[in-house]
């Protein structure tokens, strides 16, 4: 039976822009691949995007979207993502869920399309796989940012554990830069040149975790190793330590980037990238390269899934991965099957006694 995955972004343009291009990258391999979008994005994807107009005409590609809940422009500022994120959560899942219903039955539309293989939602949108999973859907997470960006936020609630968090109160007062550029220590594999001033712009003023966008952020991170995998717009060579400590976390985790040079090598356009990190970048997305082999190995997973039935011996579990706290109830009652799960994916000898240690997931 032919993949179908839905590729649902955070309703921001520089998410949008690099899920449109897996988008792209998926159904250029074969997958059939529906774009969700807010009605509100969509209209101006319509409207002003060259790349819809380019897109629309595939065969393997279409766009379908939901309202965000919000009937004013004020709401989808910058200034109140969380207001939009909440809105997501609590109006839009009700439309997400019905359309995964629809898909879900295959020949949606009367399109001759397959039923639903499994969802790709932006790693902060940490309901689209809640929904997802309820549904028997395997559910993938897929971050935009750097690696090296996601395992800070691993790490944020063990530097307020140890005091490297929150920063003095005078640095604050002063805004001295030459504090800034303090080094953290403490974030295992950036030990060598991590710097105050490197960690996310949210931890400036936090006095706390709990600090409502730092929360926000380390909450979807910290419930990230409850996808079936995790993809991540980086390559090897550019952040392999980074790659390495998320993977004690995510052991599914593909770096398949750079997307846009990806992309560049299918089409044979030119990559533009400055010299030297174009050439590092090219080998990885040569035949053989990291990206390349790491999206072949994506793709394969991909066309591999299948929805869960009530016949299945666990549903809604993550495999191989650690767990959140609100989900340890969940894994008490099924601590059996999932060890085999961790024994046969995961290293042996880490459990989740080594989660609570680390401090992932006191931010839930």
């Amino acid at each position: 039976m032919a993949a179908h995955v839905l590729i649902f972004p955070f309703p921001l343009q520089g998410h949008i822009n690099s899920m449109l291009k897996l988008a792209e990258l998926l159904s250029l391999a074969g997958l059939h691949v529906t774009f969700l979008n807010t009605d509100h994005n969509h209209r101006l994807i319509v409207r002003h995007s060259a790349a819809y107009t380019r897109l629309a005409s595939c065969p393997r590609l279409r766009f379908r979207s939901i309202p965000d809940g919000f009937d004013d422009d004020g709401h989808r500022s910058v200034s109140r993502l969380l207001d939009l994120a909440e809105s997501l959560r609590t109006r839009a899942a009700v439309f997400y869920k019905d359309l995964l219903l629809e898909l879900v039955s295959g020949d949606a539309g009367g399109q001759g399309w397959p039923a639903l293989t499994c969802v790709i939602a932006d790693g902060i949108l940490p309901f689209a796989v809640d929904v997802a999973i309820g549904l028997g859907v395997p559910a993938l997470f897929f971050r935009t940012s750097s690696a090296c960006s996601v395992w800070s936020y691993f790490c944020i609630p063990k530097l307020f554990q140890i005091g490297d968090l929150p920063f003095p109160e005078s640095m604050m007062a002063n805004e001295d830069d030459a504090d800034l550029d303090e080094p953290i220590r403490s974030l295992p594999g950036m030990e060598g040149f991590l710097r105050r001033r490197d960690l996310p712009v949210y931890c400036r003023n936090a006095k706390d975790s709990a600090e409502p966008s730092l929360q926000a952020l380390c909450s979807s991170t910290a419930n990230t190793p409850r996808a079936r995998a995790f993809i991540l717009n980086t390559f090897e060579a550019l952040e392999p330590s980074a790659l390495f400590h998320i993977r004690s976390y995510c052991p599914n985790t593909y770096a398949i980037g750079p997307l846009h040079a990806l992309l560049a090598k299918l089409h044979c356009e030119e990559n533009t990238a400055p010299a030297e990190m174009a050439a590092t970048a090219r080998k990885s997305v040569d035949a053989g390269g990291s990206s390349f082999l790491e999206l072949e190995k994506l793709i394969q997973e991909i066309k591999s899934m299948r929805r869960a039935t009530e016949d299945d011996d666990i549903n809604h579990i993550p495999f191989g991965c650690a767990f959140a706290r609100s989900y340890w109830e969940l894994a008490e009652k099924n601590l059996g099957k999932i060890q085999i799960y961790i024994e046969k994916d995961w290293k042996e000898g880490k459990w989740l006694k080594e989660v609570e240690e680390f401090g992932v997931d006191s931010v839930n």
